[in-house]
């Protein structure tokens, strides 16, 4: 969660992303914005793709389903590779426990 921090610049838990909705996810607001969002040039400079290679590591990090979660020595590997040799990881869907009723 912090490497999706670092690439949203904004914590988690902001005061206006407390409501419980999708939009206010912070991991799908980071999949959404970031992982997703391929700028349209064919030339990506090296911080938009060091951030985007981090958003993506990221979402596999907090991945569900623990299996699909990366092992330490696999999360270098990921961040060595470059972003055309990531695989994107499943959309994390809303986990709010107080939304439950």
């Amino acid at each position: 969660m912090m490497l999706l921090e670092m690439v949203g610049g904004r914590k988690n838990r902001e005061k206006d992303n407390i409501e419980c909705s999708s939009d206010a996810y912070f991991p799908n607001w980071i999949y959404d914005n970031i992982a997703v969002n391929v700028p349209s040039c064919e030339v990506i400079c090296d911080l938009e793709e060091t951030m985007r290679k981090m958003a993506l590591v990221g979402l596999w990090c907090i991945q569900t389903n623990l299996g699909n979660r990366p092992t330490m020595s696999k999360v270098i590997d990921m961040l060595e590779k470059s972003i055309n040799e990531l695989e994107m990881p499943l959309k994390p869907f809303l986990s709010c426990p107080s939304c439950a009723s």
